[in-house]
């Protein structure tokens, strides 16, 4: 795999994590959002207001609340870190791809070495 093709590849992997972040952070915000709405009106309202069908309104904000115990926010600091590392990795690529010389053509082994670790690390599991 050359520089250019190692950058393109890095690039659509900071994007995919980045995307991956806001999406948990848009379902942890959606979450927060209709839990506060169902205690909000059940604070609210007073006993006449809420007929006897809605009574059930409370305990689902309390589901949502709950939800948010088990939300993943080592996945999110995951990604963030891999974000890091991806961009540091495209920056050594770009830094190289300006125009290598004989000595630094070592250093593009070693840097070509430190993704490929990285890649089996972040996906071969």
């Amino acid at each position: 795999m050359n520089l250019v093709s190692s950058i393109a590849f890095l690039n659509e992997a900071v994007a995919r994590q980045r995307a991956a972040v806001r999406f948990h952070m848009a379902l942890a915000s959606g979450v927060v959002v209709l839990g506060v709405g169902a205690f909000v009106v059940t604070l609210f309202a007073t006993g006449s207001v809420i007929p006897d069908n809605l009574k059930w309104l409370p305990q689902l904000g309390g589901a949502f609340v709950a939800t948010l115990s088990g939300f993943p926010v080592k996945e999110i600091f995951a990604r963030k870190d891999k974000i890091a590392a991806l961009m540091l990795l495209r920056q050594e690529f770009e830094r190289l791809q300006a125009g290598p010389t004989p000595t630094e053509a070592q250093e593009i082994e070693r840097v070509q070495q430190r993704f490929w670790q990285f890649v089996d690390k972040s996906l071969g599991g």
